[in-house]
């Protein structure tokens, strides 16, 4: 069966879109009309009694008796014709243009009995008939325009019009009725300016519907579901979204429980934020629980939610979830790939740490065996290849404490062990060890130490190894000129000493791109700084993790050429 053209639910706007023969504002006139008049059916049938009486006080009861059942089958029509308009149900034109034919028939009954009473000549007959069509014109007004005002000037022409009529009849003129109008117009001025100031009942229902319809058309088209739970977690309101997000239609969750749908890791995550919301209302809590689905399968929602409350106390939650599953499967996988890196990380800094360990007590016994064959008489040449062999030993064996001492940095591994010391001694000693190789260089290398007290609690092996590193980078990267440490401590208000060691050098400096990678591990300057001053390029990165696990930080500047 093919629906009406232009059907629509009865009493929205929506139904002032409708082509044809009625314009928009009638239509939803008369929809209003037909199901206010459904909710009256019972009082319009029972009016059909006085008014039969009344009519039987008057005119023939041959006469009354079929008018009056008439009227009841005019009534049985009316509300068989409003019944779609009363539940809301969509109206097209042969439904409304029914109720129409109902309506105007049923007045014209009434207006027969009228036009009966005052054709009968008496004079209560004919006050009755002008109360009466007052009355019909009063309540037909009152269907499509129900406010104050009108109420008020629909109390007062039935009245008036029979007051008129008997005055009349009794040979009164106009002259002497006119104080009687005046006072009837007084009282009405007294409710006037609040009848005026009052919307109508038909305009209400028409801000109420169309607010409802806005309301809804958001609810059904938002992708995020919007629920409505008792604090025990029972939904009362599900938006329609639930079926895309979750495979249940809104009426299938209604009356359940939230605990229904949730994993158990997530009811006590629910809970937790429930009662910290009731401890304080004026928050709001974001949950992320898994939550079945209709067919089984787990899916991750993201709930917003919140208390309302009622009278000032908390009634309930309203919550706003969307499906997070891909984002939480991404973060856990993100998560694992980076739990397996740093794994792998450490197995490879053990693994680094494990070898070079293994390697250097091999290296130790060669480099004692090179030793004790240097007390043994050899020739110039065998003598110039020992002194090779034990160059190339003492390099590898150097280069085996670096990348042992970095491991442990890089896997935690390494620990201090905090003694008093004096931090100007340590230098110097530093110095005195540099001292002899910058002196065969043609290069000058001061020490400055300044401060009352240099005595501080580090590990004098790890600083000295720091201090060397630092200081014998800018001896090997300088070619002529001086290399000048200058040590400062100093007294923090807490009562900490702070410790700063400022090294300058008149070495071959570093350009921006070097910089950026200056405590990268196994990087220089370029290829070429390799080969001409030797080096692994862990010593910048050791010594950064080293002033970091005391507490300090290392910072530079250079340009290219200058140092």
């Amino acid at each position: 069966m093919k629906p009406d053209d232009g059907d629509r639910p009865a009493g929205s706007l929506t139904s002032m879109r409708l082509a044809g023969e009625l314009s928009p504002s009638l239509a939803v006139r008369l929809d209003e009309a037909a199901a206010a008049i459904h909710g009256k059916a019972v009082v319009r049938a029972a009016i059909y009694v006085p008014a039969g009486v009344m009519a039987a006080l008057v005119l023939p009861w041959t006469v009354c008796v079929a008018w009056f059942a008439g009227g009841l089958v005019m009534e049985i029509w009316s509300w068989l014709a409003t019944i779609a308009q009363s539940r809301g149900e969509a109206i097209g034109p042969r439904r409304r243009a029914n109720f129409a034919a109902c309506f105007v028939m049923s007045n014209l009954w009434w207006v027969l009995l009228g036009l009966l009473l005052w054709a009968s000549g008496d004079v209560a007959g004919q006050a009755c008939a002008t109360a009466l069509f007052l009355a019909l014109g009063s309540i037909a007004v009152l269907l499509f325009q129900n406010s104050p005002l009108t109420l008020l000037g629909a109390g007062m022409a039935p009245a008036t019009g029979v007051v008129s009529v008997l005055a009349l009849a009794d040979g009164r003129g106009w002259r002497e009725l006119l104080p009687i109008w005046i006072a009837l117009g007084v009282a009405a001025t007294f409710k006037l300016s609040v009848a005026q100031s009052t919307p109508s009942a038909q305009a209400q229902q028409r801000l109420i519907n169309e607010s409802l319809s806005r309301y809804k058309i958001l609810a059904d088209n938002v992708t995020d579901i919007i629920a409505r739970a008792d604090l025990t977690g029972r939904y009362q309101y599900v938006s329609p979204a639930c079926l895309t997000v979750l495979g249940y239609r809104p009426e299938e969750l209604i009356g359940t429980g939230l605990q229904e749908l949730l994993h158990p890791e997530g009811v006590p995550v629910i809970a937790a934020a429930i009662g910290r919301m009731v401890a304080d209302p004026s928050c709001s809590e974001v949950v992320t629980v898994r939550t079945r689905h209709k067919d089984g399968h787990w899916l991750w929602l993201q709930t917003n939610v919140r208390l309302f409350c009622e009278d000032g106390a908390a009634v309930g939650t309203i919550g706003v979830s969307r499906d997070v599953t891909q984002s939480v499967l991404a973060d856990l996988a993100l998560q694992e790939a980076k739990a397996e890196a740093e794994a792998a990380n450490r197995a490879k800094a053990d693994f680094l740490a494990n070898v070079s360990h293994e390697i250097r007590t091999p290296m130790n016994g060669i480099l004692g065996a090179m030793h004790l064959l240097d007390q043994e008489p050899i020739s110039p040449e065998g003598r110039e290849l020992m002194r090779q062999a034990s160059d190339c030993g003492r390099l590898l064996s150097q280069l085996l404490n670096d990348v042992l001492d970095f491991s442990k940095i890089e896997s935690g591994q390494l620990e201090l062990t905090p003694e008093p010391m004096d931090v100007g001694e340590a230098l110097q000693s530093v110095a005195a060890i540099l001292g002899g190789g910058a002196r065969a260089a043609g290069i000058e290398l001061r020490c400055e130490v300044t401060g009352a007290d240099l005595w501080i609690e580090a590990d004098p092996v790890r600083l000295r190894q720091a201090m060397f590193n630092l200081v014998g980078n800018a001896v090997k990267f300088t070619v002529e000129g001086h290399v000048a440490a200058r040590l400062d401590v100093s007294i923090r208000p807490d009562g900490r000493r702070h410790v700063r060691l400022e090294i300058e050098d008149t070495g071959i400096g570093m350009s921006p791109e070097a910089q950026s990678h200056l405590f990268e591990r196994f990087r220089q300057a370029d290829s070429t700084t390799t080969r001409r001053f030797g080096g692994t390029g862990l010593g910048l990165s050791i010594t950064q993790g080293l002033a970091r696990m005391m507490d300090g930080q290392i910072i530079f500047t250079s340009a290219q050429g200058e140092g």
